[in-house]
C-alpha cells in the first residue's frame, strides 16, 4: 500500500460532512464570478507529473495524474482520476471526483495492486469534502470523521501512516481543511500564485484506559485555478515535512 497519496485521499470510511460557515465578504483573495475558476481541471486527458524528493534522501521518483475518464453514476458527474509514479510498478488508484460551484467531492477511491487479486474499494455514505471553493483566507471546513483500527485506514498521506503497534485499538480521526492564503511557487519551469490548503487531523487513541489526542498535520496542498495542483508536502507524526512533489509538467485540453 503507499503511503503517500495525491489526495486523500485520504477520505473514507464514515464521513461525516459539514460545511462551516463562510468568512466575511472583505476576506475574499479570489471572487467566484459569474463563471468561476476550474479550481483543478478534471478534463478527460488531463495530465499532471511530479517529482516526488522524499527528505529521508531516498531516490527521487515521478508520480502522475491522469483524468482517464467522465462518467455518470446515480446522475451525479465525476471525473475518474488515475494516480499512479514509477515507484511501485503495477499499482494505481483510481478517483472519482465531483467539482460544484462550492466544493471539489470525492466520492471513492479505488486502489489496484498487481500482487493481490482483490481491489480495495471505500465509498463513503456522504462525499467527502476535500476543498471549498472559492478559496477564501482563513476559511475551514469539516472533510471528513473516521472510527476504527488505524491500521485500515487506507489511501492516505504519511502524516496518518500510524505505528502498526496501534494494530486492533479503536480511534476517533477528524481530518479538516483550511485555506491559508496565497503564495508564490515554482513549478513547471514558471512561477504561480498558488492558493496553499492545509489539511489537518485529530486522532483520539485509547491507550492504557486513558484516551490520548494527537493532532497532526496531513499535508499542504498549493492550488493555481485553472492549472491544477503546483506542489503538495507531506508530513510525519511530528508535523515535521517527510515529503515534497512538485509539479513537472502538465497537459492541459
Amino acid at each position: 500500500m503507499k503511503t503517500n497519496k495525491l489526495i486523500p485521499f485520504f477520505f473514507l470510511l464514515l464521513a461525516i460532512i459539514v460545511l462551516l460557515a463562510s468568512s466575511k465578504k472583505e476576506d475574499k483573495i479570489v471572487d467566484a464570478g459569474d463563471a468561476p475558476p476550474d479550481y483543478i481541471p478534471y478534463k478527460t486527458g488531463n495530465v499532471w507529473h511530479y517529482l516526488a524528493v522524499p527528505v529521508s534522501g531516498d531516490s527521487t521518483y515521478t508520480a502522475t495524474l491522469t483524468v482517464i475518464d467522465e462518467v455518470t453514476e446515480n446522475s451525479v458527474e465525476l471525473a475518474l482520476v488515475k494516480e499512479e509514479d514509477d515507484k511501485n510498478p503495477g499499482e494505481f488508484s483510481l478517483f472519482y471526483y465531483q467539482s460544484t460551484t462550492k466544493s471539489l467531492l470525492l466520492h471513492k477511491i479505488a486502489e489496484y495492486n498487481s500482487q493481490h487479486p482483490d481491489t480495495l474499494v471505500f465509498e463513503p455514505a456522504t462525499p467527502a469534502t476535500w476543498m471549498k471553493i472559492p478559496f477564501i483566507k482563513d476559511d475551514t471546513w469539516d472533510v471528513f470523521a473516521f472510527e476504527g483500527d488505524p491500521t485500515k485506514i487506507p489511501l492516505v498521506g504519511a502524516g496518518l501512516n500510524l505505528d502498526s503497534s496501534l494494530a486492533g485499538l479503536n480511534i476517533k480521526l477528524s481530518l479538516t481543511g483550511k485555506t491559508v492564503g496565497e503564495e508564490t511557487v515554482a513549478a513547471a519551469g514558471k512561477e504561480f500564485q498558488a492558493f496553499k490548503v492545509d489539511l489537518d487531523f485529530v486522532a483520539e487513541v485509547p491507550f492504557g484506559g486513558i484516551k490520548i489526542q494527537i493532532p497532526g498535520k496531513l499535508g499542504s496542498f498549493w492550488v493555481v485555478p485553472n492549472v491544477g495542483i503546483v506542489q503538495i508536502k507531506f508530513y510525519d507524526m511530528s508535523r515535521v515535512v517527510r515529503e515534497v512533489r512538485t509539479l513537472t509538467s502538465y497537459t492541459l485540453n
